[in-house]
């Protein structure tokens, strides 16, 4: 499970500068573990507001759905500028 962090967090220092290359891991580091608190916050704020543990599956089945149409319509879009370019 966390064998593609190591490659992952070695290559930032190679994409960056060297002299934010420190902050621009812990950015990283610290945005993942937000999201992973503010997840799963949201989550039980669901299942809560529900009353069965179906809201946090919908939940869940939302976020996947708009993360799967957000890099579709933005290469749509992009497809749009560059053929009217």
């Amino acid at each position: 499970m966390y064998a593609p962090y190591g490659p992952f967090f070695a290559s930032i220092p190679e994409l960056v500068p060297t002299e934010i290359a420190g902050e621009i891991t812990a950015y990283i580091n610290s945005s993942g573990a937000l999201r992973g608190f503010f997840g799963t916050w949201l989550i039980g704020v669901a299942d809560a507001r529900g009353g069965i543990d179906r809201g946090g599956f919908l939940s869940m089945a939302g976020a996947l759905l708009l993360a799967g149409l957000v890099p579709k319509v933005s290469s749509a879009l992009s497809a749009v500028r560059i053929s009217q370019a």
